[in-house]
């Protein structure tokens, strides 16, 4: 998350990197996922915060198989490619103008330069334009590769869940 995002890295880019989950990876083409995430009725919706990044699903107990088969082709990808970042940043780049026109988002994000000045928390989350425009594909593949490590990371699961099914 941000409280990384110091001196070569650049602001935002957990950011991107959390939003390229859902773009294709090695097993599905972007579309393909999509239609499973509505096949199956599983909601998946990534997220990068102040020191952690990742991604939410939901799904009913009956789908843990689909649920399951998806989490790891996204973990497990090697299949993006310099036009899905580039897609991902233009999506980036125009969350940002919407931004600009937020009043409450302008304040806060003023707030925390002076209360957090001099700390990466003074950044916005999401990064600037300056920062997003200039991330590229091989940044955003040593930050996967460096981070989204099992060493690093928590699986949650919580529900009507059997373990043996789970722990397949």
């Amino acid at each position: 998350g941000v409280e990384y995002e110091t001196g070569d890295l650049e602001n935002g880019s957990f950011a991107i990197l959390s939003s390229m989950f859902l773009t294709s990876n090695s097993k599905y083409k972007k579309q393909e996922l999509i239609k499973l995430f509505k096949l199956h009725g599983i909601g998946c919706s990534p997220f990068s915060g102040k020191n952690s990044f990742g991604l939410n699903m939901s799904f009913l107990s009956d789908k843990v198989p689909e649920a399951a088969d998806i989490l790891e082709s996204i973990i497990r990808t090697r299949a993006w490619n310099e036009n899905d970042v580039q897609m991902e940043i233009k999506d980036a780049l125009f969350a940002l103008q919407g931004r600009k026109e937020h009043g409450w988002t302008q304040s806060s994000l003023h707030f925390k330069k002076i209360f957090f000045k001099n700390t990466p928390f003074e950044n916005p989350a999401d990064g600037t334009e300056a920062s997003i425009s200039a991330l590229k594909l091989d940044k955003i593949f040593e930050l996967k590769n460096k981070f989204l490590t099992p060493a690093n990371m928590v699986v949650s699961i919580y529900g009507d869940l059997e373990i043996s099914e789970v722990e397949k």
